[in-house]
């Protein structure tokens, strides 16, 4: 299972826990509370997630927002590692994805705790 996550998504994953569970459960965009060897939490606003992607051969946009939905689908370069992850899986093996990438993703409203400045001068 590769799991898509966005700290940029916080605001919308908070609304889909009220809404389902009235906060009794996290959404996945949290990661998984524990590591499965089946399971890789991919946190695509997260440097060091883009840079473990690039060195993978997938570069990908860099620019950030405070608060986005849309990231998943907008940012781009990452319909190349889409399209070769479901249609290539022998081509990046969870194991090889979780060598490179950050053990956890993010907590939960670390972007916009951080603010502008966790944009890096990146458009908000």
């Amino acid at each position: 299972m590769l799991n898509v996550t966005a700290r940029e998504n916080d605001l919308f994953d908070f609304g889909l826990e009220q809404l389902l569970s009235r906060g009794r459960r996290r959404a996945l965009g949290a990661g998984l509370a524990q590591a499965r060897a089946n399971w890789v939490d991919l946190q695509i606003d997260d440097a060091a997630t883009l840079e473990a992607l690039e060195t993978l051969g997938f570069p990908t946009a860099r620019a950030a927002r405070l608060m986005s939905h849309w990231t998943p689908y907008q940012r781009q370069g990452l319909f190349a590692f889409y399209r070769a992850a479901l249609c290539h899986p022998w081509a990046l093996p969870l194991g090889l994805l979780r060598h490179h990438l950050p053990l956890r993703p993010q907590p939960r409203w670390s972007r916009l705790r951080a603010g502008p400045a966790a944009l890096g001068g990146m458009r908000a």
